[in-house]
């Protein structure tokens, strides 16, 4: 699987690649000083559809750039980038999980970790934009198949697994 982990801080995108993906390649994703620096780390980790693509699992890419970048930094990754970056990741077809929990289950688990420790953001108004703009608007901002998850739901996840959930996604949207 080629799988794109996604969603806001504190949405329980590393508990989900522990718990589900840990047997395959991780590529943990940081926070990088501008949208251009981000382009050519994503470039770069995208391997090419000759070789063998199905145990990477990205924990985060660029859909967190666009929006993180767009409403903290006013800038994100130029829309022909995307493009070339996603024609790439649907060569290996990818599938994204986007990590969703209910808004305010993800402000309070921000709240707490905040307490705890630093937080990259700092301010709750733009913490609250960010989640916001994954709940309201995540899909304007790819076009690769996505599958929602959110860890609060333990009935459904335990009777539709993720992994399931990928794979009917994958044959679906690729064929």
């Amino acid at each position: 699987m080629s799988i794109i982990i996604e969603g806001p801080d504190c949405s329980g995108k590393s508990t989900l690649i522990l718990q589900e993906f840990n047997d395959l390649c991780i590529i943990h994703n940081g926070r990088y000083p501008s949208p251009m620096e981000a382009l050519k780390a994503y470039t770069a980790q995208c391997p090419s559809p000759q070789y063998n693509h199905d145990n990477i699992v990205w924990d985060r890419n660029y859909p967190s750039e666009q929006i993180y970048g767009e409403i903290y930094r006013n800038k994100n990754i130029p829309q022909e980038h995307i493009d070339e970056l996603e024609k790439q990741l649907k060569a290996i077809k990818t599938v994204i999980v986007l990590c969703i929990p209910p808004f305010d289950v993800v402000i309070d688990n921000w709240r707490e970790l905040k307490r705890q420790r630093s937080e990259y953001i700092e301010n709750e108004s733009y913490f609250k934009e960010i989640v916001t703009t994954y709940h309201d608007s995540f899909g304007s901002y790819v076009s690769l198949p996505i599958v929602e998850y959110d860890y609060t739901q333990t009935e459904f996840n335990k009777s539709r697994p993720i992994k399931d959930r990928i794979i009917a996604t994958r044959a679906e949207f690729y064929g």
